[in-house]
């Protein structure tokens, strides 16, 4: 990996960094110069998943370290010469083997000498003859082997185009801070990527020798280049996916959604997504609501009581409960799929809809990372990184409680997406998680 970033450039890398940091620990990075740059963080819970691609077009220059394929084909033809002629001297040796031998007769048998000769010619003949056939049925092998292995280096050296690394984010974090009069980036891979013998070494010697060189380039009375080392690990692709068919979606401004959700502070946030008031509002979600619910529909408790549970009661009580609602017109576009047109599931059944989804939907998911991305696209905005139209705009795609929702968003030469799972609504089980539902109860207690 040889990469080179404008200074305009460098500001969106660090944000996705950023965005990245607040959703896991370990970055797992992969580069293609066909495709780019991908950047991708799992959570230890691994139930939210965040990557950024960023375009062959982000970058001035995005190639493969010079020299290092070169010298790898070096190798795999020193190699293949060496194994072509280790087998050229087995076959020379059995040739030598295989020379006839005349033998001595005595003079007394002259008769039978002439005879001896021409069978031993014709043997020679016949097995002169059997060798060209070897010879050639060995030229066709070795022309296939040839075929085969010129396959195989071109698979290799496709593969070797590629890289993937994994790295702690906060190693990075600590590099790409702002910098007064910076020019450009170069990220370059050093290590393994020159490493002729990578395959006879141990996964520990080769993640001792894989580096990543941050190279900055700085215009301040002069020109400085300032030079920093990581090392990282070798990592498997970490993918995550979301089915979008027949999937919901909302298309709004960043700022938007962000004032939204950023006063909700409890770690896992509602959404409740009413199609017949026209609304989406965010509000905090505990789960002692839940519980709390279920034990007021009737429950017994073993004493054989009915009603709430007190404890419960006493701590939903204390904790501080936000809740902000924007009607559905003030996003740019705005699609809600009833649940019609889902397709079965692999048994062939129908999946298991919530009730009142022609209704409403309400979704459960954690609050820190949907805030991530979209704090990204708000800086972006701010920044004045994006073109004339002025800012990112954030496509949220969600099927039903149970099922994951996606956050997206595209600049000009880069995607973020954040896919974020959601507690099921068999768990909800049809709570009503607004205030105007909690005043429903309030006011038939009171009565």
């Amino acid at each position: 990996m040889d990469v080179i970033i404008p200074g305009h450039n460098i500001k969106i890398l660090s944000s996705s960094l950023t965005a990245l940091s607040k959703i896991g620990k370990q970055l797992y990075i992969e580069f293609d110069p066909l495709t780019g740059l991908t950047l991708r963080t799992l959570n230890d819970g691994k139930s939210s998943f965040a990557e950024f691609l960023f375009d062959v077009g982000f970058f001035e220059r995005c190639t493969s370290p010079p020299g290092s394929n070169l010298l790898k084909k070096r190798a795999r033809e020193d190699i293949n010469r060496r194994n072509g002629n280790n087998a050229t001297d087995r076959i020379r040796s059995r040739r030598r083997r295989r020379i006839p031998r005349r033998r001595s007769e005595d003079a007394d048998h002259d008769n039978d000498a002439t005879t001896d000769d021409e069978n031993i010619q014709g043997m020679a003949n016949g097995r002169h003859g059997t060798r060209r056939k070897r010879t050639a049925s060995n030229n066709i092998n070795r022309n296939r082997n040839n075929t085969e292995s010129n396959d195989d280096s071109n698979d290799d050296d496709d593969d070797d185009e590629k890289y993937l690394c994994r790295v702690p984010i906060r190693s990075i974090l600590g590099i790409l801070h702002s910098r007064k009069g910076l020019q450009s980036l170069r990220i370059r891979s050093i290590g393994i990527d020159r490493d002729l013998d990578n395959d006879e070494m141990e996964d520990e010697e080769q993640d001792a020798r894989m580096q990543l060189s941050f190279e900055f380039r700085i215009q301040s009375n002069g020109s400085m280049k300032i030079t920093h080392k990581i090392a990282v690990a070798c990592a498997e692709s970490v993918i995550a996916s979301a089915d979008r068919t027949n999937c919901s979606e909302i298309i709004a401004s960043p700022k938007l959604l962000l004032k939204m959700v950023e006063p909700v502070t409890s770690p896992e946030i509602a959404l409740v997504i009413s199609d017949e008031r026209r609304t989406v509002t965010a509000t905090s979600f505990h789960y002692a609501d839940v519980s709390l619910d279920n034990f007021g529909q009737g429950n017994q408790t073993q004493n054989g009581v009915a009603g709430s549970n007190l404890v419960l009661s006493a701590s939903v009580s204390k904790v501080l409960k936000t809740e902000t609602t924007v009607d559905c017109d003030e996003f740019e576009e705005y699609n809600y799929e009833d649940g019609q047109g889902i397709e079965l599931d692999e048994e062939g059944d129908e999946p298991d809809l919530p009730t009142g989804i022609d209704r409403e939907v309400s979704l459960v998911f954690s609050s820190k990372e949907a805030k991530a991305l979209l704090q990204f696209c708000t800086q972006q905005a701010v920044a004045g990184n994006i073109d004339d139209l002025g800012e990112l705009t954030v496509v949220f795609h969600w099927h039903w409680g149970g099922k994951p929702v996606v956050f997206e968003t595209e600049g000009e030469a880069f995607k973020g997406t954040v896919i974020l799972s959601t507690v099921s609504h068999k768990l909800l089980n049809g709570v009503d998680l607004t205030s105007r539902a909690q005043k429903k109860k309030s006011r038939s207690s009171v009565g």
